[in-house]
């Protein structure tokens, strides 16, 4: 049975040789353990102590890759991490880009529209200016035409306000001279 801590002793053909030691210094036949069954040998102390260093080598061999692929595990998913935040970043930046141009183009087409509705209130009113004008010059017109009517009515009537005076004198004349 093996000790606490310690593997079982497995008969080794040479044990130097397992140990470490020099294996052409020693023979197959010189190793003392190699005729013993398993279970009727005693744990080597040095065996044992040498098994448990390497064992604890091994694990802390183990522990350090496992710590290394951890870190480096850490490493990567911050990593991700970091690109997903700066894709989101992207992401928003275009966002806002868009944003920006959609806001111009908006407002260079209200911009625009202002201009339109600024030229067409200013045509309206030069269109109603040009029409006013010309109802102001039809009226002097038809004021002139009227004041030339009335002028030549009050013309004619002044004419036969004449020749009635005449004839009213005319008359009178006559009249007197036949009295």
């Amino acid at each position: 049975m093996s000790p606490k801590g310690c593997d079982p002793v497995v008969p080794v053909l040479n044990i130097h040789a397992f140990l470490g030691g020099n294996p052409k210094s020693q023979s197959r036949s010189t190793s003392s353990h190699a005729q013993y069954p398993v279970d009727q040998l005693m744990p080597n102390p040095i065996l044992c102590k040498k098994v448990v260093s390497r064992r604890e080598a091994r694990d802390q061999a183990c522990l350090e890759a496992l710590a290394r692929y951890d870190a480096a595990a850490r490493i990567r998913k911050a990593q991700e991490a970091e690109d997903r935040r700066m894709a989101k970043l992207k992401e928003a930046e275009h966002k806002r880009v868009l944003r920006n141009q959609e806001k111009e183009l908006r407002q260079a087409e209200k911009l625009a529209e202002k201009q339109a509705e600024k030229q067409k209130r200013e045509s309206t009113i030069q269109a109603k200016k040009a029409e006013s004008a010309l109802l102001r010059e039809r009226v002097e017109r038809q004021r002139s035409e009227r004041s030339l009517g009335v002028a030549h009515r009050q013309a004619v009537q002044d004419l036969e306000e004449g020749v009635r005076r005449r004839d009213r004198e005319t008359r009178d004349k006559a009249g007197r001279q036949a009295l």
